[in-house]
């Protein structure tokens, strides 16, 4: 079925990614990548970049909170050699995008504090800081 391709296709990459991350994938699930996989594949909207056949990119986000008209980016993750070729951008702008076609005003995100690599992109790509305790920053960007 289509779901399950969909839920194998996000596993084998965050299989991939895993070490690439921050925190890692295994820690960021608690070792449970398929249940994650799941997750995402059932709940949110999940976007890939390839490169020549090869998944090298994906985002998932969820869109779905109609109160607070909130998108939530839940992962954003790139192999390290595609990195700094503006793929990431891309993939926000993408997301951003959708959520904005989903009714979003406005997209958050969590990220490691220390983390100086991601949290520059963030910015770059229009994400302000709204909070910075215990070890995560949490970030904000409104749409249109």
């Amino acid at each position: 079925s289509q779901g399950r391709d969909r839920t194998l296709d996000i596993y084998s990459f965050l299989q991939v990614l895993d070490t690439h991350c921050i925190p890692s994938v295994s820690d960021m699930t608690k070792g449970r990548i398929m249940s994650y996989a799941e997750k995402l594949s059932l709940h949110s909207e999940v976007l890939f970049v390839d490169v020549m056949g090869e998944c090298v990119g994906m985002s998932a986000m969820y869109a779905n909170d109609s109160e607070s008209c909130r998108a939530y980016l839940s992962l954003i993750g790139l192999l390290p050699q595609y990195q700094g070729m503006g793929i990431a951008t891309e993939l926000f702008e993408r997301g951003f995008d959708l959520a904005e076609e989903k009714g979003m005003a406005s997209m958050e995100l969590h990220v490691v504090s220390n983390h100086s690599r991601a949290i520059r992109l963030y910015s770059n790509v229009g994400f302000r800081i709204l909070d910075d305790s215990s070890g995560r920053m949490h970030m904000i960007r409104k749409l249109s």
